[in-house]
């Protein structure tokens, strides 16, 4: 193996540990006086701005609405856990009351032979499937252009297996 040329004394092994060892105790010091965040608070300080239900050890930040999965973290499974599916939004997400109330959403089904309106209570208590399809970013990949290319800069996680369920609204 080679090494870089340098004018520069080269580091005994000795004096790199001896310095890390004080760096690192420098950190507790600050970490316990609470200068700094100890460890659990920088891990809750990262989980808090992720989305409820992923995991931020599976996902990479591109903005505040926009996680890409990391490459090792699709396993060897057809089907992506949901706690790493990307997420992928053009706008934030809606207000704590929209969601306050779930049994008042209803759904009007249009432009089939029986149009009506459906209360989520009736959904619930209707024939679900389940399919397996591919979720995926038009944008995934975007990284790779040679050329500039605005929005995210995805890789190859914004596509995923997912396993979807709900009651079919066909006619």
């Amino acid at each position: 193996m080679t090494r870089p040329h340098s004018n520069a004394e080269p580091t005994s092994r000795r004096s790199f540990l001896t310095g890390m060892a004080a760096a690192g105790a420098g950190l507790s010091l600050l970490s316990e006086s609470g200068l700094a965040p100890g460890r659990a608070d920088l891990a809750a300080l990262q989980e808090a701005d992720f989305p409820p239900g992923k995991d931020p050890r599976h996902l990479v930040r591109h903005s505040s609405v926009t996680f890409e999965t990391k490459r090792e973290a699709f396993g060897s499974s057809i089907i992506v856990p949901t706690d790493r599916i990307f997420v992928r939004n053009n706008a934030d997400p809606p207000d704590a009351a929209v969601v306050e109330d779930p049994d008042g959403w209803q759904v009007a089904l249009e432009g089939v032979r029986n149009p009506r309106t459906l209360t989520v209570r009736e959904l619930q208590n209707l024939r679900v499937e389940i399919v397996a399809t591919v979720l995926q970013c038009s944008g995934t990949g975007r990284r790779s252009f040679e050329h500039r290319v605005g929005g995210s800069p995805w890789g190859a996680g914004a596509a995923a297996c997912v396993l979807w369920s709900g009651v079919p609204v066909r006619s």
